[in-house]
This record gives C-alpha cells, sequence and structure tokens, in this order.
C-alpha cells in the first residue's frame, strides 16, 4: 500500500494537475468555437445530414428493405455513423495535431523566442500530459457535435433508437474503435516527437 501511496503523491498525482491545468487552459481559449465556429457547424451538420439522407431516399431502395429487417431506418444509419465517424478522426489525428503544435509552436519573451516543445521539457511538465490536456478538448467538441448529430437526426430526420438497441454494447464498440485509431494517432505522434528532438 506504501508503495502505491508513494507512487500516487510523486507521479500519478502531479501528471493529473498538469493534465487539467493544460485541460482548462484550452476550454478558456476556446470560447470563441462556441460563440463563432459552432453555430455555422450547426448548420453543415443540418445540410449535410439533409443532403445525404435526400441521397439515400432517391437511391436506396433496396436497402431501406434491408434496414427494415433489423428494426432501423436508413436515418438512424446515417445519424449515428456521421457522429460517431468525428470521434474515430479525431482519435486517429487528435495526438499528431497536438504533437505538429508542440513542435512548430513557441513562445517569445523581447524578442526571445523559446519552441513550445523546449518549454514542455524545460519545465518539467511531462509530455504526456501536455498532449493528453490538447487531445481532451478535442473529444468534449466532437461529443457536442455528436449531441447536435442526435439532436437534428431526432428533431428533423425521423431518427429513433430501435427498442432491441444494444446501446452499452455499441458505446463499448465505439470506445474500442477509438483505442484502436488512437494506438495509429500515437504512432504518428511518435515520429514528430522523434524527430523534433
Amino acid at each position: 500500500m506504501s508503495a502505491f501511496r508513494s507512487y500516487w503523491n510523486t507521479r500519478a498525482r502531479p501528471w493529473l494537475r498538469y493534465l487539467t491545468t493544460f485541460t482548462r487552459r484550452d476550454l478558456s481559449t476556446r470560447y470563441a468555437w462556441v460563440e463563432w465556429i459552432l453555430p455555422f457547424q450547426i448548420v453543415n451538420i443540418v445540410v449535410g445530414l439533409a443532403t445525404w439522407f435526400f441521397f439515400a431516399n432517391a437511391v436506396g431502395g433496396r436497402a431501406t428493405a434491408l434496414y427494415e429487417e433489423y428494426g432501423s431506418s436508413i436515418a438512424s444509419y446515417l445519424v449515428v455513423g456521421m457522429a460517431c465517424s468525428g470521434l474515430l478522426r479525431h482519435s486517429l489525428a487528435g495526438f499528431h495535431r497536438a504533437s505538429m503544435m508542440a513542435a512548430h509552436g513557441s513562445y517569445g519573451i523581447q524578442g526571445q523566442n523559446i519552441g513550445m516543445l523546449d518549454y514542455v521539457y524545460l519545465s518539467g511538465v511531462p509530455a504526456s500530459a501536455f498532449l493528453g490536456g490538447f487531445v481532451i478538448w478535442g473529444y468534449i467538441e466532437n461529443l457536442i457535435i455528436v449531441g447536435v448529430y442526435l439532436l437534428a437526426g431526432y428533431v428533423l430526420f425521423g431518427f429513433r433508437i430501435p427498442a432491441g438497441a444494444d446501446i452499452p454494447c455499441a458505446v463499448l464498440i465505439l470506445v474500442l474503435g477509438m483505442l484502436a485509431t488512437s494506438g495509429l494517432g500515437l504512432i504518428s505522434a511518435s515520429t514528430v516527437w522523434i524527430t523534433r528532438s
């Protein structure tokens, strides 16, 4: 028990403190996303769903019968697929984007610039906490977008969750997919860290 307590006090607690600090920093600097980008993104989501819904209904006569065989609809397929693709895409690219930001960003004071990656190394902050804080905001953003997709699908396109749907299993599959694509994203991010350091 004392080994766990020692690990918690020397490694885990400071790492969590750094992670929450970077996450709070991103949340405080991203208020413009909510005010300016999110409304246009909502319009983009509604127009995109309407376009795909139109094409699916215009072309997918035989496919509609296939969905009804499983107790679903084309609207459910489109809404869930488009909502979840953003989370998977962020899992794949989020760590690489954070690494690129760290590698190419810089801080400057009175004409002296220091790279963000060098700043992280010099400050003693674990690189994983820096990357994690950046990536967590992307997940929060994408979860908001998933909510917009589900709401728009429900209100405008008749999206309903089928009665026999196994939602915990579907969430587990989504989380496993996000973990798998995060692994690929971490491999991509590691190339940035290796070539930069």
